[in-house]
C-alpha cells in the first residue's frame, strides 16, 4: 500500500473515513440534487427501471454494499495523486466541488455494473452471467404455513468480490488482481499492505468506536484494514467511519483480500 494511502485525504476520522454504502441512500433526504444525479447513473445501466425500482436498488446497496466499498476505497487509494487520470478512466470527477471525494458516483456505477454478475467457466469457454434473483431466499411463512420467496440482500462472498472487481477493472483498462489470503495477522499486516489494499470479511464482529463504545455487526461484513494500533488491533474503515477491530472479537472463520495493481496507470 502506498504511504499516502493512509493519509487524511482518504481516511480522515473528522470528516469521512473511506466510502460508505449508506451514503447514496442517505442523499435522498440530505441532498436530493445529489440523489437525483445518482439515480441517472442507475438509469444509464438499467433504462427500463421505474423510479421506485431505482430507489429499491439504492436501498439494497445500503444493505449489501460493504464489499463494494472496499473496492472503491482501493481504487481511490490507487488514483490518490492522479485525479485527472481518474476522470479519464472512469468518466467523472474524483473530487467534488466541495473538495470531498466522489465516492458515491464510483460506488453506484461499480454496483450497477457488477452486482449479481458471476463468471461461468467451462473447458475452453468462459462467460459472464447475470443472476437477476441472486438475493432471493426460500422463506417459511409460519402464519400461512407455506414456503415463499423473499428478498434478502447478502452482498458478495470472496470469490464473487474477486470476479466483480477484476471484471470492473478490466472494463476500464486497469490490470488488477484480488488475492484471497488465508490468514493475515496484525504482525504480518504491513507486509501485505505493501502489496496493496487489504480488506477483511468476517461474521458478526464487534467493533469499537474512538471512545471505546462497542458496535456489534449482525452479519458477514467486509471492511478495509487501514492500519494496526500499538496494542495489535486492526484499524478499519466501515460505513465511512474509523473503528478498531480486536481479533478476539471476531467469531469463527475470516477471510482476507489484498488488491494489487499490476501496472501504474
Amino acid at each position: 500500500m502506498k504511504k499516502r494511502a493512509l493519509s487524511s485525504i482518504i481516511y480522515n476520522s473528522t470528516t469521512e473515513y473511506g466510502a460508505s454504502q449508506r451514503s447514496p441512500f442517505e442523499m435522498k433526504t440530505s441532498n436530493p440534487a445529489e440523489y437525483t444525479r445518482l439515480t441517472t447513473i442507475v438509469q444509464k445501466h438499467f433504462p427500463k427501471m421505474t423510479a421506485s425500482e431505482i430507489d429499491n436498488l439504492i436501498e439494497r446497496l445500503k444493505k449489501e454494499g460493504c464489499g463494494y466499498v472496499c473496492m472503491v476505497n482501493s481504487l481511490f487509494t490507487e488514483f490518490l495523486d492522479r485525479p485527472k487520470r481518474f476522470k479519464e478512466v472512469f468518466g467523472f470527477d474524483m473530487i467534488n466541488a466541495d473538495n470531498s471525494l466522489n465516492y458515491n458516483t464510483l460506488l453506484v456505477d461499480l454496483y450497477c455494473k457488477t452486482d449479481n454478475h458471476i463468471g461461468i467457466n467451462f473447458p475452453f469457454f468462459a462467460w459472464d452471467t447475470y443472476i437477476k434473483n441472486e438475493d432471493r431466499v426460500l422463506h417459511y411463512n409460519k402464519e400461512e404455513i407455506k414456503f415463499e420467496w423473499k428478498e434478502k440482500p447478502f452482498g458478495n462472498n470472496v470469490l464473487q468480490m474477486k470476479y466483480r472487481f477484476e471484471t470492473y477493472c478490466m472494463q476500464h483498462g486497469i490490470k488488477a488482481s484480488l488475492l484471497i489470503i488465508p490468514f493475515i495477522t496484525p504482525k504480518t499486516f504491513h507486509k501485505y499492505a505493501k502489496m496493496g489494499s487489504v480488506s477483511i470479511l468476517c461474521n458478526k464482529p464487534t467493533l469499537q468506536k474512538e471512545d471505546g463504545t462497542p458496535v456489534k455487526v449482525n452479519d458477514w461484513h467486509f471492511m478495509t484494514i487501514t492500519g494496526v494500533t500499538k496494542s495489535g488491533k486492526y484499524i478499519v474503515s466501515s460505513w465511512g467511519n474509523r473503528y478498531v477491530l480486536d481479533q478476539k472479537n471476531i467469531r469463527g472463520i475470516r477471510f482476507y483480500q489484498v488488491i494489487r495493481y499490476k501496472t501504474f496507470l
